[in-house]
């Protein structure tokens, strides 16, 4: 009869529970992460927007220039094939030359911000897969600290299953 109720007790001490809050603190964790990602993604949306706005405005204007200037260049080139060209005109179409080359420049600015953009779009990307890893790994270690918990608590009761063996065991031989 003794023995039923050594048997009983280990199964008692074994169904006991693992530690509370484990899950919550990873849930906590996994929350944090994922406003911290959605925080940088609008970030750097934002900026995207911004950045491509700005040279959509930009190039718009550089282009309403450019061909305010090659009409102007039309009628002086005009004026040369009449040859009625003067230093003035020479020196006008020079001055315009020098405008058109600047708004190269512009353009050439706008090509860049489109090759940023595509960098922040791949760095975006590099995010996304960094948070993977990063959630694999904090999952991992939660994973860690619950089966170390485990552990303690398998020693714990083998140790009570040891105690109680020894005292069935006395109390067969008493």
């Amino acid at each position: 009869m003794r023995r039923v109720f050594a048997v009983a007790a280990c199964f008692a001490m074994l169904a006991t529970p693992p530690i509370a809050g484990a899950s919550d603190l990873r849930r906590d964790i996994e929350n944090d992460i994922e406003r911290a990602v959605r925080e940088i993604k609008s970030a750097i949306d934002r900026k995207v927007k911004e950045s491509s706005d700005a040279c959509r405005k930009e190039n718009q204007a550089t282009r309403r220039e450019m061909e305010s200037m090659r009409l102007e260049i039309g009628k002086m080139q005009g004026k040369l094939d009449n040859r009625r060209e003067s230093e003035a005109t020479r020196r006008e179409m020079e001055s315009i030359r020098r405008d058109i080359g600047k708004m190269q420049g512009k353009l050439d600015n706008r090509r860049e911000s489109e090759a940023i953009r595509r960098e922040m779009e791949s760095m975006r990307r590099d995010i996304g897969k960094m948070q993977g890893k990063l959630d694999n790994r904090r999952e991992s270690e939660a994973i860690r600290r619950e089966m170390e918990s485990i552990r303690r608590d398998i020693d714990r009761m083998e140790g009570k299953l040891n105690q109680l063996i020894d005292l069935v065991k006395r109390s067969a031989k008493g």
